[in-house]
Order: C-alpha cells, then sequence, then structure tokens
C-alpha cells in the first residue's frame, strides 16, 4: 500500500490556513524529512524520538503525566482508544488467539498447580454456593405457598 506525500505548504500558508503543521519537503538539522509545527518549527520527527528518549528515562514520569492527561480528557481517550481499536480489530484479536494458543498448557498446569493448593478455598466457595441455593429454593418455596415474611 502506497502512501501519498504530505503537500508541500509553506509555515506562512500554514498559518494564513490555521493548520497547526506544515511541509516544506526539506530536511531538519537531524537529516528528518518530516511535518514541522508552526508554533516551534519543531521537527514531529525529532519531537517524537526525544519523547520516546524521556519517556525511556524517566519511565514513572512518564506514566503519571499519561495519568493526569487521560484524567483530564477522559472522554477524548476513551473516544480515541474505541477508534484505535475499531482500526486495529483484526490485528488485535489474532495477537490474542496467538498468544492463547502458545500459553494454553502453562494456563492449564498453572490451573492444576493452583486448585491442587487451594482446595479448603474451592470446597468452601462451593459449600456457600450450594447454601445460598438451597436458601433461595426455599424461599422460593414458601413464595409459592403465600407465606409472607411481612
Amino acid at each position: 500500500m502506497a502512501t501519498n506525500p504530505p503537500n508541500i505548504i509553506s509555515r506562512k500558508e500554514a498559518m494564513a490556513l490555521g493548520l497547526k503543521r506544515f511541509f516544506t519537503g526539506k530536511p531538519c538539522k537531524r537529516g528528518h524529512i518530516a511535518e514541522r509545527t508552526v508554533c516551534d518549527h519543531s521537527c514531529m520527527k525529532c519531537v517524537y524520538e526525544n519523547t520516546r528518549k524521556r519517556r525511556a528515562a524517566d519511565p514513572e514520569t512518564a506514566r503519571e503525566t499519561q495519568r493526569r492527561w487521560r484524567a483530564a480528557n477522559l472522554e477524548r481517550a476513551r473516544k480515541d482508544s474505541r477508534r484505535w481499536y475499531a482500526e486495529n480489530k483484526d490485528r488485535i484479536l489474532s495477537e490474542r488467539a496467538a498468544k492463547r494458543a502458545a500459553n494454553r498448557e502453562e494456563a492449564r498446569e498453572y490451573q492444576r498447580r493452583w486448585r491442587a493448593k487451594n482446595k479448603d478455598k474451592i470446597y468452601s466457595r462451593r459449600a456457600a454456593q450450594r447454601h445460598a441455593a438451597i436458601a433461595r429454593s426455599q424461599l422460593t418455596e414458601r413464595e409459592q405457598a403465600g407465606v409472607t415474611g411481612a
């Protein structure tokens, strides 16, 4: 699939049109041929690389910044997430299926170990579920007989 290169437009033209970015087709000082921002002439590839370096150097601050942005822009973040998922749904689902298939035996083994280690939890949960089911059935029988607790 071929992509069309951006239209060549000067910074002045972009400002006149109210755009945030422009493209001259000329390389930046680091040699990137990419769009630039109108406000400060920044090359978008340089911005991307600097952001990656900053996040790698201090991941916790990057996560906190992202959390704050998401909290302030929750509706937009949800909309963007839904759009991204819709655009990448086939790839996401196939990757999940491949991961599940690759880890199926490992997951089964984990379940076996967990069940062997937590038999008392399993038995107590099942007993609680049985008691709750019995109580519901007795309540239903009383309601059918016309007896109420009021």
